[in-house]
């Protein structure tokens, strides 16, 4: 089942030659690895472009975003069995 998040979080990332791999990030005072990035698009709002990243974690599919116009990233949504 797919839920809709879409709240502020913190995000352990790794940047290589312009571009970001999340490798863990903090939900509801709880760590989570990022054990593998199974998907990743972008998307534009207005000016501002958004990396969004299908994260598998130890037990769901959680779909994190990154805007690099604000530096920001967002829990959108989370995918469970």
């Amino acid at each position: 089942m797919k839920t809709s998040i879409n709240e502020t979080i913190k995000v352990g990332a790794v940047f290589e030659n312009t571009k970001a791999r999340p490798v863990w990030f903090v939900w509801k005072k709880s760590k989570y690895a990022v054990l593998a990035i199974t998907y990743q698009w972008k998307t534009r709002t207005g000016r501002e472009t958004q990396h969004h990243f299908a994260a598998q974690g130890p037990e769901d599919l959680y779909e994190l975003v990154y805007n690099s116009g604000t530096l920001t990233w967002t829990l959108a949504t989370v995918e469970t069995e």
